[in-house]
């Protein structure tokens, strides 16, 4: 079976719980890889010739901005938004390279953290932009 021929992950999260569909994306996909199955916020069929970026594509040394930064404010707690925080980081450095505090609060707003390291984010970002 392919991906595009995979039948869809039901949601685990209610359509009455106090959440934007973005948020319910994300906690789905978060749920369905924690119970072990198989879901991708994006499916790849729909990416179609455009390029994309994981996180390990920013540097395989591990030596890009955002990764220097990320370490250096000690922003990983338990691990499981850093891609996502990384990767909404990078794409909003490549839009914007000097971005306020309101800048960053907007394009970080789909990613939930449960560890509560929003302030470590976005000095990570910023010292990210001065790099």
């Amino acid at each position: 079976m392919s991906v595009s021929q995979r039948p869809p992950i039901p949601s685990l999260i209610p359509e009455s719980a106090p959440f934007t569909p973005e948020q319910r994306t994300w906690l789905n996909g978060l749920f369905a890889g924690l119970f072990g199955l198989s879901e991708s916020v994006t499916p790849v069929s729909s990416v179609g010739a455009k390029r994309v970026t994981t996180v390990e594509g920013l540097s395989p040394t591990s030596s890009h901005a955002l990764q220097l930064a990320w370490i250096a404010e000690q922003v990983p707690q338990c691990g499981y938004c850093q891609s996502g925080q990384l990767m909404s980081a990078s794409a909003l450095l490549a839009k914007k390279a000097d971005p306020t505090d309101a800048d960053i609060d907007a394009a970080m707003s789909g990613n939930i953290c449960r560890c509560g390291t929003y302030q470590r984010i976005r000095r990570a970002i910023h010292r990210a932009a001065r790099a």
